[in-house]
Formats: structure tokens, C-alpha cells, sequence
């Protein structure tokens, strides 16, 4: 059937009642003017504006699909994909948790032509706390010659936010002292003004002038509050900046007097609530080194992924750096509080009282759900996003928004199904596109935290279960396919890297070769004995 082609006064009418929607706070009518647009042929030149609106309004796999055909197309182009078109697809990108990708792609506009490029290559990086890197594309933006002023100050409000993550303070002091100067008497600029207060605060938090940093906070609360009233349908929404504003001014005022503790621990419910885990995640930090808890600081450093904040948490906290353990995996967000006291009784093995200690080689027999399991355990605050779960699993792979739904549906429904059979008391929790581990109510489960499994060591435990099989008799490779549940490629590439290291011995050649595992322990005090004569 032959796709309706919408007009350009069409297009423009669609783009302007989606701005309406946006300044408005009514997702639910954007989202429905998108259902509108399915399906019908948009002219080319308001794809792009469609698409960036609708990625900024938090539907950026939609916004994905309006764009993929043309910056993604399998054929040869009479017009190639702009630098614009290019541009947005890449924050779409970003927004779905693709940041490599995103990256590649943003490596080939000219910032001659879209500048915006340089500040969006820093968003992908700050979005895995790589403000290091991200530093040098923010220089470059705010010293492009095509950036508009307004955007150029937004870059060196995230330039500032940069530089206190790095702890370049005396850099940072300075760019707060200019945008505090060009910001002051300007009301169109007072959202820019209160998140450089904000910042600012931080700095002051960071060298121990609490005080100070809490007239900062106020200040950029009244600025936040006097927006709020002139606009009379933001009160109706949850403020990101507000909120923010309220958890530095409850870490400021629990440090300044630890007894003050309880307003930390009432934002990380508020901000538990709202899925804000990046909150969460800053609550226990500067909970654990107002409370001295290393018990916490461990938790936050071990169940962190990002090297830049788990070097900023140990600078913050002066603890030391945690050793490998064993992690709590919370219960789901309605189960029991996060500072629960530890089940005294410690139970091995799968199951659902009391405590679950939960090793990742324990789903080594089952690669699909290890390859999950082991990937959504790495980060025990922020959710892992569709596009970075797609990521993991098709390494190598562009991101597919028609298809990326399915698969991964079909992925956690494999997943699921083994975590069930193994009667491991965990959830898979999705929500709008992203996924969590959580373990239900009255149930606590411990995460090993030795979790980064090298292929050597997965190597292994599936050779110790190859030889608990046939350690007396040899076998040939399509025994091991459900054995192992892997596919005849995989198994053939773990043979060869087996047959290499003298773990497995080939017998025969072509359609006759036969397997046989040699003795573990025998290989074992080997390596021992060898190890000893070469030192």
C-alpha cells in the first residue's frame, strides 16, 4: 500500500503543536502526533526537526525510525545524509544509550558546518562520567566562531560542571566568576545563572566552605521558584533542577552537621521514586563518608563501572580502595528500605529465604542469561538502556529501531525463562526501555563481585563440565552443543583453544575426530611444578 504523503503546511502545523506539547509539559499529546505521523511519507526537509523534537520529548527510538532510512539506508543515495541529519540521528543516539555509535557518527560532521556536534560528542562522553575526554570537545565548542551566544554560555555551564568532576577548581572558579557576571540582572538567563550556582556549590561542598555553599543553593532556589511562577505549568511537573538543588543542600547542611543525615537519606527515597538512581547513587556516596560506613562506600565504589567516579569517590571520601567482595542486590524499589540490616543467616545455594549468595559462573551453562545477568550486575544504581544492551549483545552491529524491541524482548524472555528454571530469586525489571536487576520483598541476594569472568576463566568452567561428562571416554564436537547449550561455531572455537593449551586431546581427522579431556588435575600440578622451576 502506497504511504500518504502530508503537506508542508502538514509538516509545519506537526512541528509547531509538537514545540506546543514540549513547552507545555504534555508528552502524552506528542506522543499522539507521532502515532499520527506513522506511517505517512514526511518530506525529507522536516524529518530531521520532527525527529529532534521528538528525541527531546524522551521518544528518541520514534525519532530513531524517521531518520534511519536516510542516514542508515542500505542503497545509494542521491543526496547523502546532511551534517543536520547526521547530527540528530546521533543524539538520538545518545539518548538511547548508544554512545559509541553515537561518537563514530558525530566524528564524521564537519563542526565547521554543525558545531552542535563538538558538544554532543562531550554529552556521549559524559554520559559514562569520561569528563576528561569530554573537556576537549566542550573547549572546542565554546570556541567555535558558527556557536550562537546562549549556546555558547550552555557550553560553558557544562564546561564548569566538567572541570569540578576533573577537580580542576582554580579553572573552574574562573568560569564560574564570567558566567556569574554575564548572567547577572538578566532574567532570560536566570535557569543558566541557577545551575551555575549549583555547580558552584559543589566546589564550595568539595573544599569544606558548607555555608558558603549553601547561600549559593538558596540563591539559585530562588532564581528556580521565581521561573516556576511565571510559568504556572511547570509546577505541576517533577523539577530535575529543583531536586538537584535540594540534594546538594541536604549533603551540605549532613556534613556541615552529621546529625542532618536524614535529610540525605529522604532525598535517595524521593529520588528512588522518581528513577532518578544517578541521585542514589551520590546519596550513598556522601552518606557512606558522613556515617564512615565503608560497608556503603564499598557498595558504591564496587557497584560503579566508571573509573572517573569511583577515583572521584575515593578522593571525596579518603577511604581505601575496596578489594573484590561480595554486593547486595537490592529488592525492587516498593521492597525493603536501602539500609536494611544484614540476614544473619548466610545460605549457599539457590534460595528464596533469607540470604542468596549468587556466583556469575553459576549461569556459565547458559551464555545467553550470563551474557545478561552479568552485564545489567555490573551497575547496581542506573538501569542499562536499550541501546546499550543491544550494544552488548550484538557487538558490531548498528542500532536497529524497527527491530531492536523484538530482539531484545526475545533475549530477556530467554533469560528469564532460565532464571526461573534455576530457581534463582531475581528480576529482570524493565521500564520505558530500560533494565534492572532487583530481588523481590524479604529476599536478599549477594552478588560476587569477582563478576568480570575473562573468557579464560568462562573457558574453564565449561571444561571442568565437559570433563565431569567424559572424563572416561571421548566424545565429538556436536556432544557438546547441548551440553554446553552453544552453537556448532562456538563449540568448534572452544575445542581448538582447548586442543592449543593441551587441555583436550584430537583424535582422528575430518568427520571420525573424536575428543578426549585430559586429567584437570594432572594439568594442574603440572602448570604448578613449571611455574616453580622457571622462578
Amino acid at each position: 500500500m502506497k504511504q500518504k504523503t502530508i503537506s508542508p503546511s502538514e509538516a509545519e502545523q506537526s512541528i509547531a503543536q509538537m514545540e506546543g506539547a514540549i513547552r507545555s509539559g504534555k508528552n502524552v499529546q506528542l506522543r499522539d502526533i507521532l502515532h499520527d505521523l506513522r506511517g505517512k511519507e514526511i518530506p525529507r526537509k522536516y524529518l530531521a526537526p520532527i525527529a529532534h523534537l521528538a528525541s527531546r520529548a524522551g521518544y528518541p527510538i520514534e525519532a530513531m525510525r524517521l531518520l534511519n532510512k536516510i542516514v542508515r539506508s542500505e542503497h545509494l543515495l542521491t543526496e547523502p545524509p546532511s551534517s543536520r541529519e547526521n547530527l540528530v540521528y546521533s543524539i538520538t543516539l545518545i539518548n538511547t544509550g548508544r554512545y559509541a555509535e553515537a561518537s563514530s557518527l558525530l566524528e564524521t560532521i564537519d563542526p565547521a558546518q554543525e558545531p552542535e556536534a563538538l558538544l554532543y560528542s562531550a554529552f556521549s562522553l559524559i554520559a559514562e562520567w569520561k569528563y576528561q575526554a569530554a573537556t576537549a570537545f566542550i573547549y572546542r565548542f565554546v570556541r567555535s566562531p558558527g556557536v550562537a551566544p546562549y549556546r555558547r554560555l550552555v557550553g560553558n555551564v557544562n564546561l564548569l560542571a566538567a572541570l569540578v568532576a576533573n577537580f580542576e577548581l582554580d579553572r573552574a572558579k574562573d568560569v564560574a566568576r564570567e558566567l556569574l557576571e554575564t548572567s547577572h540582572g538578566r532574567p532570560e538567563l536566570h535557569l543558566l545563572r541557577a545551575n551555575t550556582l549549583e555547580i558552584s556549590a559543589q566546589m564550595s561542598i568539595i573544599e569544606g566552605a558548607f555555608a558558603e555553599a549553601k547561600m549559593k543553593l538558596r540563591e539559585a532556589q530562588l532564581l528556580i521558584d521565581d521561573g516556576q511562577a511565571k510559568n504556572p505549568t511547570s509546577q505541576r511537573q517533577f523539577n530535575l533542577n529543583l531536586f538537584n538543588l535540594k540534594k546538594w543542600s541536604a549533603i551540605a547542611e549532613a556534613l556541615a552537621h552529621p546529625s542532618n543525615i536524614r535529610k540525605v537519606l529522604e532525598v535517595s527515597k524521593q529520588a528512588r521514586h522518581h528513577r532518578q538512581w544517578e541521585y542514589v547513587r551520590d546519596c550513598d556516596l556522601f552518606t557512606s563518608i558522613i556515617q564512615k560506613d565503608e560497608n556503603l562506600f564499598q557498595r558504591v565504589y564496587l557497584g560503579t563501572p566508571y573509573l572517573s567516579y569511583r577515583y572521584r569517590a575515593l578522593r571525596l571520601s579518603g577511604f581505601e580502595q575496596p578489594e573484590p567482595c561480595d554486593l547486595e542486590i537490592l529488592p525492587g524499589p516498593e521492597s525493603l528500605p536501602l539500609h536494611e540490616p544484614e540476614v544473619p543467616n548466610h545460605i549457599e545455594g539457590f534460595r528464596t529465604r533469607s540470604e542468596l549468595r549468587l556466583r556469575l559462573d553459576d549461569f556459565a551453562d547458559h551464555p545467553l542469561c550470563f551474557q545478561i545477568v552479568e552485564y545489567l550486575s555490573r551497575d547496581l544504581y542506573r538501569p542499562v538502556s536499550i541501546g546499550q544492551l543491544y550494544s552488548h549483545l550484538f557487538p558490531g552491529e548498528h542500532f536497529d529501531p524497527f527491530q531492536a524491541d523484538a530482539r531484545i524482548a526475545r533475549a530477556l524472555w530467554r533469560a528469564r525463562r532460565t532464571i526461573n528454571a534455576l530457581g534463582v530469586p531475581l528480576h529482570i525489571e524493565s521500564h520505558r526501555r530500560q533494565f534492572r536487576l532487583a530481588a523481590p520483598a524479604g529476599t536478599h541476594v549477594r552478588l560476587w563481585l569477582h563478576k568480570d569472568l575473562s573468557p579464560q576463566s568462562r573457558s574453564l568452567v565449561l571444561l571442568k563440565r565437559v570433563h565431569s561428562q567424559f572424563s572416561v571416554r571421548t566424545f565429538r564436537a556436536q556432544d557438546l552443543q547441548p551440553l554446553l547449550h552453544l552453537s556448532a561455531r562456538s563449540v568448534q572455537s572452544l575445542l581448538l583453544r582447548w586442543v592449543a593449551l593441551g587441555n583436550v586431546l584430537r583424535i582422528g581427522s575430518g568427520r571420525a575426530t573424536r575428543y578426549r579431556v585430559r586429567d584437570l588435575r594432572m594439568r594442574k600440578k603440572s602448570m604448578l611444578v613449571k611455574k616453580c622451576v622457571g622462578s
